[in-house]
């Protein structure tokens, strides 16, 4: 599938030492965290077939050892070159204290509000355009989020943009009649 960008990109399974650049978009925000606020910590059980928030004291267990490790294997492995992380934060305490989450661009009240639904969205530069470069990365991601068991994909599409709705009628989303604001919902559902 992505064999015509073999030679501008290498997709591996686990990471090896390698000179060049790491770029991600939101990977920290995709490593599991510690949610501990005012003297509790907050982990997620299963009560009656839903998902709840339970609270306890705080464990001294380190913070992310996972972000951590994941981190410095990281830096082990890059022999010469840069990694570039971008990561939408926010500033102030109040962004400190909470989890946020978000689904179509918009703030949820709960994590638990849309599991197995996940949002996605593609841009690519303008000289990259036109060369099957997000047709072909959004089936990988999309690949990856159903053998995730992500049962809905959706993405917001401006109906003017008909580029991105060429790519979203490829990979197999369907068109539908909801709307966030200006745009139009597609959805991908798994079988």
């Amino acid at each position: 599938m992505l064999e015509p960008f073999r030679n501008k990109v290498e997709w591996r399974d686990s990471l090896q030492p390698f000179v060049g650049v790491h770029f991600s978009n939101e990977l920290l925000d995709a490593l599991p965290v510690r949610l501990i606020s005012g003297g509790v910590e907050k982990l997620v059980d299963l009560q009656d077939d839903m998902f709840v928030f339970i609270e306890r004291p705080p464990s001294n267990m380190v913070f992310n050892q996972v972000a951590l490790d994941g981190i410095d294997n990281l830096a082990a492995n890059l022999n010469r070159g840069y990694v570039i992380a971008i990561d939408y934060g926010h500033w102030g305490d109040e962004f400190q204290r909470d989890i946020q989450v978000r689904a179509q661009h918009r703030h949820l009240d709960s994590p638990f509000e849309q599991i197995g639904h996940a949002d996605i969205a593609w841009v690519i530069g303008s000289e990259w355009q036109h060369q099957g470069y997000a047709t072909e990365a959004v089936k990988v991601v999309v690949g990856f989020l159903l053998e995730l068991g992500v049962q809905e994909i959706r993405a917001s599409i401006h109906p003017d943009h008909v580029a991105s709705i060429r790519v979203a009628e490829r990979v197999g989303f369907m068109r539908t009649n909801e709307r966030a604001g200006p745009e139009v919902i597609w959805k991908l559902i798994s079988e």
